[in-house]
């Protein structure tokens, strides 16, 4: 194995080195000639071979030779020519080690590292018309550590399989106390104190170990070992290789240990000073024996003093795979890989190649291995996808906080402790296994292949061994329906609605209507998986398939089509030596293969059904009155999904997609003196089955039926004197044998107390009844008395009793998106056990945006309740819909009376009759978990600063961002406007003061001196002392997320001015609440920003122009007696005339506020001119003339320390004529040099209102 550019060997110098001559032939691979002194040879040797090369003659020698051990090779190779190509290779004529064309007499190949059964070959070729001699010496040494050997991650190990991994491990290391002995160190110490001596544990009472230690493995009872992995982490000196590859392993109930080697292959390191980090691993699955103590000895590290501040430590982790067939179905998939980070550091790590489901709940968990890590250097962090690990033991928000490798072994959110040592602080040992799916981290999603890590660190450092993810798939469930069976010559149905009906008749042919799908048998189920290229085979016993009867309506389809029984002719075949009917069905099923069948949404998805007609008789006797249909037909399928593969040849046996009554019956009761018919009935006799049909009824609620008297034809109503009893029973199965059957029916119990009714010479009695249970089939018994003897007749026509209705109750009873819950159905009688079909449904408002989400199950009541578990894709108002069609099955139909309204759930009757459905809906309201509240400050329009002002038009801005969140803290993005967001009060206090430095001149604090300002997102509902409430409209939020700005700033008194403050973010407080009541409270603290604000005045002197016209000048100036001037930009920059003020350099446009608010005025008739930020235009009506100015500022840069209601401030201004004479000076008599200097020089010395010169 070549590791180029990874090591620097270290020689040992043989004296004796042999000579090995060239044995021709040898000029072909045919005739390569093997080195037999370097064949099978172990280190440490050296050999040198000469030989002799001629272009026509003896153009090329070939050599081989086989190493015995690992090892350095080193050659050398010399000739008394040049013009000669030397290579070397892992195959004869190949040069995977060293190519060298060069025209030079020395080609001298870097070392390089060879494995144990590595062969290795050289080729020397002429390429010129001479003879030339050449020597080539080899050495071959012991392998060293040096430089470094990473290696990046990959997969080790993937498979799809029923069954789960397992990492353990434990370190190797612990703490010298003062006696002696090995001790677990504190939780605050690292590898590296240098106040502490490390110690190897030896745990296992054998004499002939250095040190040991051990873990406890836990796997089911008759699990398989699929695969497994043992890597050791530690660090030694350079020369301690073959040390460091080889390690001691022991089983639970081994007498001894087994010594394990990993190959240099699997051998890893990097150096720190003279020490070199390193990772070992093998692989042990043959040594895996079931659960147990698992110990590993001898493992090659460090211990001792301190060395430096990367520490002393050693450690192990065995992975392990194992099988069960009824187990999970998982993806499991490990990466190994050796890689550090080290401080202040971060890598990326992308880890494809497994799988997770397409739907349904992600459970998926992480698993990782390091070396290093130390409990007390923090900031050690791992994110996956964006999010971050946490566990128990690292769950600070705060990044200064983060330490994900804390020298800790962890599995469920607490320590490992079946371990020996059982160190909570495991000096620098890391294995943790995290829940990153939906009921954990919610990290890991639907459909995902890859994630991103991102591993870094600040203060620590680690070396990164073995990740794995274990995500459970789900699995398609291809089922059957018997829907119909219809006698073809009668058009009789005998089954629908689960049942049997009427009588099988021996040699009748029968239209089968059955259809496949994909679909839960009940809401309890787990996810369910897509199914592709699906197959589906039953096999008939018993059964005479009548010939090319097969038709399919496949999914996507309109109608049915005709298929014949001829194989790969269209999407179906029968093969008649098998008696075997095989279908292919889905989307994009064709004569060659199957299709897709997705997921069916309910039990009534007729988009996710493949309907499938055939004609065949049974073959029974006459005389059988019973069957079952699953002896009859066996059903298989065949199809893939992502994760697995069922194929034809072992086709797995598929299930009714709902328990079907396949057993038939005959359902007529033996007649008698008495009959009992619904409430219309009106006539002489009974002459037609409406005349006897009995309606379906609603539980609790009065129906009416009569009782009727009959003759001897059991048709014509007589009168009859005399006390019967009417009973309300289930009705039995009846046999069709007389005596049988009327034995079924003198046995039958009484639901609820019988009725005494008395009739006197009448023919019917009406009867009022009520009962508070659910029946499918009820019916009727009549008992009376004959002879003195008790008799008993059952009524001819069952009936249903159905629930009226359902309610609904929730677990926990506060509703929030995105949260599991548990649905409580209660149909209101205990002996309700139907399947109903359950959606639920998000309501969307007009002009919401929203899209559909829907989830219908099929759910089964027990007791006449059934508890669900629902989690809703959002927040907002969704309608639950429950509705049972099949419970008055009994009723439903031409075939059975139409003695319901097929469709309907209305419980009044009409005619009699009710709807046939229990159906209910009701709409629950969803809320968010709570708000994420952010809070940023900005300076007036964004900038550096803001002047202290009473006016909203010069204020800080607060922006609140409060994002809706859903139970799993994404955002709820149905909190929009239009959709379901509300109205929100957003409560803003000022908690804490500005520094007591800053705050010097007015002496009321912030919090009573701060004002809040409405904006076009708030209205001010309730202001207090420090705070404000503003409520906001829901028009604000979009996707879930409102920006909510507040402006404020500071009470200013005209005459007091203020120094310079700051305020930060974090002097406030939020909390909102929205009109559901749901709240947030506070905000993230991290990264604190804040504002500025200044006392500011805009100031004009008396100024004088010569002329009759001039540009006033106006500054603008900030307050500070004691601030720290240059933080805040005004060093240096002191007004003209007056102390503690200085001109503010960032106020450079007129957005700041300007001087003329409104436009100036003069007193005494002073022309307004044009005016700039800075300049004000005056011109004189005429000369000399001296004027007031008065200007109207912005409220903030108004200041008058005598007149605290000032709102304007004024200078004088005058205007002089130019002078008629004047002179200058100049001193020696010249005129060029040395002239006097003039005070206020302007132009000509004439112009100068005051001539007087400076010597």
């Amino acid at each position: 194995m070549l590791h180029t550019n990874k090591i620097v060997f270290l020689f040992l110098i043989i004296l004796n080195s042999v000579l090995i001559a060239d044995s021709e032939p040898n000029n072909s691979c045919a005739q390569v000639e093997i080195v037999s002194s370097l064949n099978g040879a172990t280190p440490t040797i050296s050999r040198t071979i000469n030989g002799t090369v001629h272009q026509t003659s003896d153009r090329f020698d070939y050599y081989s030779f086989t190493v015995s051990a690992s090892g350095i090779l080193d050659f050398n190779y010399t000739a008394d020519k040049t013009n000669a190509s030397f290579f070397i290779g892992s195959s004869c004529g190949g040069s995977q080690y060293y190519s060298n064309t060069d025209n030079s007499d020395t080609k001298n190949p870097a070392p390089f590292f060879v494995s144990a059964g590595d062969t290795i070959y050289l080729l020397i070729e002429r390429r010129y018309d001479s003879s030339m001699n050449y020597s080539i010496s080899v050495n071959y040494a012991s392998p060293t550590f040096s430089g470094s050997n990473f290696k990046d991650f990959s997969i080790l190990y993937s498979e799809n399989l029923r069954g789960d991994i397992r990492m353990i491990g434990n370190t190797i290391m612990g703490q010298r106390n003062s006696q002696g002995n090995t001790v677990c160190p504190s939780n605050n110490t690292n590898n590296a104190d240098g106040d502490i001596r490390t110690q190897h544990w030896d745990i296992d009472g054998v004499s002939s170990t250095f040190n040991s230690s051990s873990a406890t493995l836990s796997i089911p009872e008759g699990a398989i070992i699929q695969k497994a992995y043992l890597y050791w982490q530690g660090r030694v000196l350079s020369n301690q290789y073959n040390n460091a590859k080889s390690i001691k392993f022991r089983q639970p109930g081994a007498p001894n240990y087994t010594t394990l080697t990993a190959s240099d292959n699997n051998m890893h390191w990097t150096s720190y000073g003279s020490y070199y980090p390193y990772q070992a691993s093998v692989e042990v699955t043959s040594l895996i024996n079931g659960s147990g103590i698992y110990t590993v000895a001898d493992l090659n590290t460090y211990a001792g003093n301190y060395i430096d501040g990367l520490g002393a430590y050693g450690a192990w982790s065995l992975v392990v795979v194992y099988k069960k067939d009824d187990a999970l179905l998982q993806n499991i998939t490990i990466y190994d890989g050796y890689q550090t980070i080290a401080s202040n550091s971060s890598q990326n790590f992308t880890l494809s190649g497994f799988l997770t489901p397409s739907n349904g709940d992600v459970n998926s968990k992480f698993l990782v291995f390091t070396g290093k890590g130390d409990v007390d250097l923090l900031r050690d962090y791992v994110n996956i996808s964006g999010t971050r690990l946490t566990r128990f033991n690292d769950n600070s928000i705060d990044s200064t906080q983060f330490n994900t490798f804390n020298a800790s072994i962890t599995e469920n959110n607490s320590y490992v402790t079946s371990r020996s040592p059982n160190c909570q602080n495991n000096l620098g040992i890391d294995i943790h296994t995290y829940n990153v799916g939906t009921s954990g981290l919610g990290i890991i999603g639907n459909n995902q292949t890859n994630a991103t890590l991102q591993i870094g660190t600040n203060q620590d450092a680690y070396y990164l061994s073995v990740f794995a993810f274990a995500t459970e798939l789900y699995e398609p469930r291809v089922c059957y329906y018997i829907d119909t069976i219809k006698q073809i010559d009668t058009n009789t149905t005998i089954f629908e609605n689960k049942k049997f009906i009427g009588e099988i008749e021996a040699d009748t042919e029968y239209t089968f209507d059955i259809w496949i799908s994909n679909m839960k048998k009940s809401s309890s189920d787990t996810f369910i998986e897509t199914a592709r290229l699906v197959q589906v085979y039953m096999n008939m016993y018993d059964v005479d398939y009548s010939e090319n009867s097969m038709s399919m309506q496949n999914l996507g389809e309109a109608s049915k089509l005709s298929i014949s029984d001829a194989i790969d002719n269209d999407k179906g075949e029968f093969a008649s030596d098998q008696n075997k009917s095989t279908w292919r069905v889905g989307i994009g099923a064709d004569q060659d293969q199957g299709g897709t069948l997705a997921p069916a949404s309910s039990f009534n998805d007729d988009s996710k059904k493949a309907f499938i007609s055939y004609k065949a008789k049974f073959q029974v006797d006459e005389n059988t009155t019973t069957i079952d249909l699953v002896n009859f037909f066996k059903f298989k399928a065949s199809f893939q999904t992502d994760s697995i593969t069922i194929g034809s040849d072992n086709a797995q046996e598929i299930e009714q997609c709902l328990d079907l009554n396949t057993t038939a019956s005959v359902t007529q009761p033996p007649k008698g003196a008495f009959n009992v018919v619904n409430a219309n009935f009106s006539g002489g006799s009974l002459n037609s089955d409406s005349d006897t049909a009995l309606f379906t009824q609603v539980s609790s609620q009065n129906f009416s039926v009569k009782v009727v008297a009959l003759n001897n034809d059991f048709q014509t109503l007589q009168s009859y004197t005399g006390d019967v009893n009417l009973s309300l029973i289930s009705s039995p199965s009846y046999t069709g044998d007389e005596s049988s059957d009327q034995a079924l029916c003198d046995s039958a119990t009484s639901v609820g107390s019988p009725i005494t009714i008395q009739f006197n010479n009448e023919t019917i009695k009406p009867i009022s009844l009520v009962t508070n249970d659910a029946m499918k089939s009820a019916s009727f018994k009549i008992s009376f008395e004959s002879n003195g003897v008790v008799k008993h007749v059952c009524s001819t026509d069952s009936f249903a009793i159905r629930p009226a209705n359902y309610s609904y109750s929730f677990t926990p009873s506060t509703l929030i998106g995105g949260k599991e819950h548990t649905l409580t159905s209660n149909a209101g009688t205990s002996l309700y056990d139907g399947t109903a079909s359950q959606t639920i449904s998000l309501i969307i408002p007009p002009g919401c945006g929203l899209g559909a989400d829907t989830n219908t199950t099929s759910i089964t009541f027990s007791g006449g309740i059934d508890s669900s578990l629902v989690r809703t894709g959002n927040i907002g108002d969704y309608n639950i819909t429950v509705v049972d069609n099949t419970w008055t099955g009994i009723d439903q139909g031409t075939s059975h009376g139409d003695d319901c309204i097929v469709g309907s759930f209305e419980n009044t009757p009409s005619g009699g009759l009710v709807g046939c459905n229990t159906q209910t809906s009701q709409t629950f309201t969803f809320s968010p978990k709570d708000f994420l509240n952010t809070l940023a400050l900005q300076n007036f329009n964004a900038n550096n600063f803001t002047y202290i002002s009473n006016d909203n038009n010069m204020s800080a801005t607060a922006t609140a961002t409060i994002t809706a969140r859903l139970d799993n803290n994404t955002t709820a993005s149905a909190y929009s406007a239009n959709c379901y967001a509300k109205d929100i009060n957003t409560t803003i206090s000022l908690i804490d003061e500005p520094l007591a430095s800053e705050w010097l001149t007015n002496d009321r604090n912030a919090t009573v001196r701060i004002m809040f300002f409405d904006t076009n997102t708030t209205n001010s509902e309730l202001n207090a002392t420090g705070s404000s409430t503003l409520s906001s409209g829901q028009n604000n939020f979009n996707n879930g997320i409102a920006n909510i700005t507040i402006n404020f700033n500071f009470d200013r008194n005209t005459s007091i001015p203020d120094e310079p403050f700051h305020i930060s973010r974090n002097d406030f407080n939020i909390s909102v609440i929205d009109t559901n009541g749901v709240t947030g409270i506070d905000f993230n603290r991290t990264n604190d920003t804040n504002t500025t604000f200044y006392y500011g005045r805009v100031y004009a002197p008396d100024q004088t122009f010569n002329g009759n016209n001039g540009n006033a000048q106006f500054h603008y100036e900030v307050y500070c007696e004691d601030c720290n001037r240059t933080s805040l930009n005004i060093a240096g920059n002191e007004s003209i005339n007056n102390i503690n003020w200085y001109q503010n350099t960032l106020h450079v446009n007129t957005t700041f506020g300007t001087y003329n608010n409104l436009n100036p005025s003069a007193l005494n008739g002073t022309l307004i001119g044009g005016t700039t930020l800075n300049t004000l235009g005056l011109t004189a009506p005429n000369l000399p003339h001296v004027d007031r100015i008065t200007y109207t500022p912005h409220p903030w840069l108004v200041f008058n320390p005598s007149n605290p209601n000032a709102t304007t401030g004024d200078f004088m201004v005058e205007f002089t004529s130019r002078g008629g004479w004047g002179g200058e000076g100049t001193v020696d008599g010249s005129d060029d040099n040395n002239t006097g200097l003039f005070i206020h020089r302007q132009d000509t010395i004439n112009n100068q209102i005051q001539k007087r010169m400076d010597w």
